[in-house]
């Protein structure tokens, strides 16, 4: 609970203890990358309609004057660079289906 997490911490102070961050100086060579191609549901309202083309495959589409959607693989530098990714009319969903 979180009373006894205070009183450990209180007791801790009166003993002069040092909490202990392993992790802080471990050396994780976690590299960033853009390359990566992931599957996202993307919806949309008039506006700007995503360019089909920004995607590397397309496994569902719908159209209609109420709500659109796209579920498809998109490489992530590809939707970054996009134009209509910042459109308020279009929201980008991860799907499930990603594998790091």
């Amino acid at each position: 609970s979180t009373g006894s997490a205070v009183l450990s911490d209180i007791s801790a102070l009166t003993y002069d203890y040092k909490y202990e961050y392993k992790k802080l100086h471990q050396r994780l060579n976690h590299a960033y990358t853009m390359d990566k191609a992931l599957e996202v549901f993307v919806s949309y309202n008039g506006g700007i309609k995503p360019d089909t083309s920004d995607f590397e495959s397309i496994s569902v589409r719908h159209e209609s004057q109420d709500f659109s959607y796209i579920v498809g693989k998109i490489n992530l530098a590809r939707l970054a660079a996009s134009s209509w990714v910042s459109d308020p009319n279009a929201s980008v969903i991860l799907t499930e289906k990603q594998e790091f």
